[in-house]
This record gives C-alpha cells, structure tokens and sequence, in this order.
C-alpha cells in the first residue's frame, strides 16, 4: 500500500514564511508608519508566527502586508500604495485619497479643485492661475456656463444636448442630459445664463425657428431641473440671432428674426418665460450683429447698426441714442459692473475700442486695443474683467477699482483647437472661483479656458 505524501500546501506555505522577508524586505518607508513598514502603528513588532490564523482576515492591522500561511501571520511585504506616491493611506499614513498621485499630507496645494495636502481645505493657499484645456467633446453650439463651484459644458447630437460638468482643474464628470427633441428636427444654436442664486437658464434654437428652454441648478454630483424643458413661445421666423443675460435677479432673452413677408424684423425680449415679451422693437435692417446687455438697472436693446435702447424692468424705454461704430461685432455689447460696454470700430475695421455706455449716452472711458482682430468679434464680461474675442484667440482687459480708468491685463489667451480648426460661439461663464471661457469646434471638441482660477 502506496503511502501517501504530506500535502504540498504545507511546504509552500512553510517556503513563503521563511523566504518572505528575504524576497521583499523591508520595503520603503512609509508616512506614519513608524521606523518603516516593518513596525505597527502602535510602535511593537509584528506578531509573525505567534498568532494562530485561517485566513488573512485574522492578522492584526499593521503598515504592512500581512497574511495567513500555514495558520502564521506572515509580512509578506509593505502596505500598499495604490497611487504611488509613497505615502500609505490610513491608519498607516496621511494620504487622504489613494487614487490620486498628486493628493497626499504634506503636498502642495495646487489650483485645480482638490485637497492636494489633505487638510480638509480645497484649493487653500493655491496661487492663482489661467489654464487651457481641450475637451473630447464639443460641437460649433458648444457654450460654457456656471456651474455650482464647477463648469458646465455643452455637447449636442443632432437631437439632444448635454451638459458636462468640468472642474477648475479640467476634470469632467459624466455628461447629463439636458434637453432632448422627439421630432426630426435638429438644435442649431444654444445660448445660457446663470442667475445670482445658483441657477442656469439654458435656451436652444431648434432649426430656424423654434426655442426651447430649460431651468437647472447642480444638486450634489448632478443636476436639480427647476423649471422647463419647455419652449418659449413667439411669432417670429428665421431668427438669426439669440442672445441670453442675468436682469434683474432672474433673465433676459434676447432673439432677432423676421416678422413676416415684407414686414420687417422684429428684436423680442422676454424677461419672464412664461409671459409674454417686454420689449418688441422693429426694424428694416438684417444686421449682422445681436446682443443685449444691463447696466443692473436697465435693459439695453440694439434696434439697427448703432441705435441702443434702455427699458426699465417694466418694460418702459427711458433713453434712446445712436453710438457710432458699435456694428463691428458679432457680439457688440456686455454688461460690466453697472455699466454696459460697447466694442466700437474706427468705421474701415483697423482699430478696435472698448467704451463705456450709459443711460446718458456714449461713448465714455474708451480703450484702444492693439492688433487688428481677424473673423467674426465678440465682447463679453464678467464680475471684473471684459473678454473681446475673435477666432482662435481671447485678449482680456480688466477692469481697475480706480475711477475713468482701464488697463490691459496680461497677454491674449488662446483658445486651443485642432489644427486649421477655428473656435466657434465664444462663450464666458462667471464662476464664484474664476472665469472661464469656452467654444466648440467642428472637430469633436472644446476648448476650455479656466481664468484666475483661485485668485478670489
């Protein structure tokens, strides 16, 4: 009778009690891990070989790896470090989030919405930034708005829009449904604003006449819809242009199209969606420009190449007057600290001026800005500084707190596309933690510009 031989479990489990340590030594140290891996975080030595065990479970809690072979607790190497950045989670070590490399006790604080340095504190310390980002999504309707301490960044299909949300640091999350159509039609341009309560009104143009619209706010990782989808109702067609602003701690939206065979056009804003619009104005002349704009007590409507109108929040027009040169742009005109500020040409497209309008007319406290800017022109604005932008590049001009006075702020930012691929719709979000402006492409993709980030 064949006698049969011990287990072979037996002999492997012996072979790695005793050759573990040789194999894996020490290990490297490790943050709060005592004299190094080998040392619990009480200070004692490990109980190799003293604690009966029948599986891993069953071994003390140490810095190191510490497994059951053959009934022994056994180190069998250092705790590990999922991120690599040298430093052990707790209750070993001061690494806050062990799936990030760039996060860990003792590191330094950067400016991109995390706690680099693990002290429950985000971004505490950072210095402020600008940084670039290109973004594998995006469509030419592509727009950036505010989103919470976040930004949210539009992508369309042909039926639907979503909204992706991208951190300070150029992080995006998972892309969230927006707005969807149930016929065969396409969206062909959208617009957004957010209100001074944390809520973003998001408007999209369906083919050439209808607009449909939706009320959102962020609701932890997601998004809260506060009112809508719904579409906002007009008598228009062919509207050419769309343009959306904060008014009066709620919107204004802005649009231009025809009223009809041979009568004309009409430029209808609506400051309640519900309602009807406020202000109608006619007009003969196709213009190629559009945009509204507040001083934070009027609404500011253009009705041809240089005529502005100022209605109070009920509707009644207290000012009219005409601001030479305002033609120029796409977008002529933003609203910047209780004033509203016009991007005016010298009349043959040579030189570009920002000025300040009022109620009482304009221009006022111009600018000259350097270069000759090339392709379609837009000026925006944010709580402090006035974007003009035109293909492929973004020049900013900040405002200073001292009176009749505006300086240039640095070099022009460059909004990052693919290569002979030029930025469309330039939009400009006003973040409660920096600026960023945005644009898509006909390539698939964004761009993302993130401004002074941390420097609020």
């Amino acid at each position: 009778m064949l006698r049969k031989s011990p287990p072979r479990r037996w002999w492997l489990g012996l072979f790695a009690a005793l050759a573990a340590p040789l194999l894996f030594g020490a290990g490297p140290e490790y943050a709060g891990c005592g004299s190094g891996p080998e040392v619990a975080p009480t200070g004692t030595p490990l109980p190799a070989g003293e604690v009966e065990c029948a599986a891993d479970g069953d071994c003390p809690s140490s810095c190191a790896d510490v497994r059951c072979i053959a009934g022994e607790c056994v180190e069998v190497g250092p705790m590990v470090d999922a991120d690599g950045d040298g430093v052990a989670p707790p209750p070993c070590g001061g690494d806050c989030d062990d799936t990030r490399s760039d996060v860990a006790e003792g590191f330094p604080e950067l400016c991109d919405g995390l706690d680099n340095n693990c002290n429950m504190l985000v971004d505490d310390g950072a210095p402020p930034t600008d940084s670039n980002f290109t973004l594998n999504f995006g469509d030419p309707t592509s727009v950036v708005l505010p989103f919470g301490d976040r930004f949210l960044v539009t992508t369309a299909t042909r039926g639907a829009i979503f909204g992706v949300p991208v951190t300070i640091g150029g992080e995006t999350a998972t892309p969230i449904e927006l707005l969807r159509l149930v016929s065969g039609a396409a969206f062909t341009r959208v617009r957004g604003a957010g209100a001074d309560d944390g809520r973003v009104l998001l408007v999209a143009q369906v083919d050439d006449r209808a607009l449909r619209y939706v009320v959102i706010r962020p609701d932890g990782d997601g998004l809260e819809v506060v009112a809508g989808p719904a579409d906002l109702t007009h008598d228009l067609r062919d509207i050419s242009a769309l343009d959306i602003i904060a008014f009066d701690g709620e919107w204004a939206v802005g649009v231009d199209g025809e009223r009809g065979i041979s009568l004309g056009r009409e430029r209808v804003v609506w400051t309640d969606l519900t309602a009807a619009p406020l202000v109608r104005i006619s007009t003969m002349d196709a213009l190629p420009s559009f945009a509204i704009a507040t001083d934070g007590t009027h609404l500011v409507v253009p009705d041809t190449e240089d005529g502005l109108h100022f209605f109070l929040p009920t509707g009644a027009e207290v000012a009219g007057f005409t601001v030479p040169g305002i033609s120029i742009a796409r977008h002529p005109l933003a609203s910047s600290r209780g004033r509203v500020v016009a991007l005016l040409t010298d009349g043959i497209g040579f030189a570009l001026r920002i000025a300040y309008v009022d109620v009482m007319g304009g221009p006022d406290e111009t600018y000259d800005l350097p270069g000759s800017p090339t392709g379609e022109v837009s000026v925006h604005s944010t709580t402090g500084t006035v974007y003009v932008s035109w293909v492929g590049a973004v020049t900013t001009v900040t405002e200073r707190l001292l009176p009749n006075l505006v300086t240039p702020a640095g070099a022009p930012l460059i909004l990052e596309a693919p290569a002979g691929v030029g930025v469309d719709a330039v939009s400009v979000a006003d973040g409660p933690r920096a600026d960023a402006v945005g644009g898509g492409t006909t390539a698939g993709r964004a761009s993302l510009t993130v401004v002074g980030a941390c420097g609020r």
